[in-house]
């Protein structure tokens, strides 16, 4: 839901695994005008090739289920920065300089189908941009912030103390 907030979003698509433990994720996804599609759980790049073969997006912006409090905003920017500077790929944290949770992924559906073609190593296979990320043969750009004093805060869900975090901070 909070991803229509994005404004320079054309399609919204959730790609979560094919397993039954992820049915209620499509069902919700569903509720709210959302497109799913299901792939394979432990190669997590395939599921994204296959949805640019299927729907064929210019341009990918990644948004994880672990970071549910993001800013709009700054996906905005990503996608704008990518576009307007013809580059592979742009987050926010290569280093980091926003709060954990506030990242951003967004690259061209042309860099990922070739990482993938030249690197099928787990980790990227498992983490979707390793291999651009790290790789001479994509142009990356990061964006930064200025005020760095809530950089010690985590907005992810990875372990208990983070949900019980975000918990109370919605209170």
């Amino acid at each position: 839901y909070r991803a229509k907030k994005i404004s320079n979003l054309s399609l919204i698509i959730c790609a979560i695994p094919l397993n039954d433990e992820n049915n209620l994720i499509a069902l919700e996804a569903k509720k709210y005008g959302i497109e799913v599609y299901r792939g394979s759980e432990e190669n997590v790049i395939s599921r994204f090739i296959e949805l640019i073969k299927y729907y064929k997006p210019k341009y990918v912006l990644r948004l994880t289920g672990d970071k549910p409090i993001f800013d709009p905003e700054i996906h905005v920017k990503a996608l704008d920065v990518l576009k307007e500077y013809k580059i592979d790929y742009v987050t926010n944290n290569m280093p980091a300089s926003w709060p954990h949770g506030f990242d951003v992924e967004a690259f061209t559906a042309d860099s990922l189908i070739k990482s993938y073609k030249i690197s099928k190593t787990k980790e990227n296979i498992e983490h979707v941009t390793a291999f651009i990320r790290s790789s001479p043969y994509f142009k990356r750009a990061n964006l930064y912030i200025k005020d760095k004093k809530y950089n010690n805060l985590r907005f992810t869900v990875d372990y208990k103390e983070d949900y019980e975090f975000i918990k109370d901070f919605l209170k």
